[in-house]
């Protein structure tokens, strides 16, 4: 699974994308994004969203604590703690920018939730089905 973390700023933008490879995860790129502009946060991000939109990738969202739990295992963690911990998950050895690394947090983030995830969109399906009922055949109407 392949996993782009976007962290929106109010003037730059940190990007991060990695890959799980079985039970490792392998750092493929970050970086991070000058936004331009005296346009509000919101209206520069509705870009971002419609982009997002378009392509019919899933959009998850992630609360703080629990990026910091992801990234450094507690969610009280301070930006050198996540510039720190997420090199190190990652085994890189220059560090990274700190809007890069939250980027790079929410995405590890996500491939930690992914599998609870997956099951609850499967067992949502499944009780959509159960809900529906057995699939019958329409009844014939007989000529007498």
């Amino acid at each position: 699974m392949r996993v782009l973390g976007i962290d929106p700023g109010s003037r730059l933008t940190g990007w991060g994308v990695v890959e799980e490879q079985g039970r490792a995860v392998r750092y493929l790129g970050s970086g991070t994004l000058v936004l331009q502009g005296k346009d509000e946060l919101a209206v520069r991000l509705a870009a971002v969203l419609a982009v997002i939109g378009a392509t019919g990738v899933a959009l998850h969202e992630y609360a703080p604590a629990a990026v910091k739990l992801a990234a450094v295992g507690h969610g009280q963690a301070d930006k050198d703690a996540i510039v720190w911990g997420v090199g190190r998950r990652l085994g890189l050895a220059e560090p990274l920018a700190t809007d890069a690394a939250d980027a790079l947090a929410l995405a590890l983030c996500h491939l930690q939730h992914a599998p609870l995830l997956a099951a609850l969109y499967a067992a949502d399906g499944r009780a959509a089905a159960v809900a529906r009922g057995p699939r019958s055949a329409p009844a014939r109407r007989g000529s007498s």
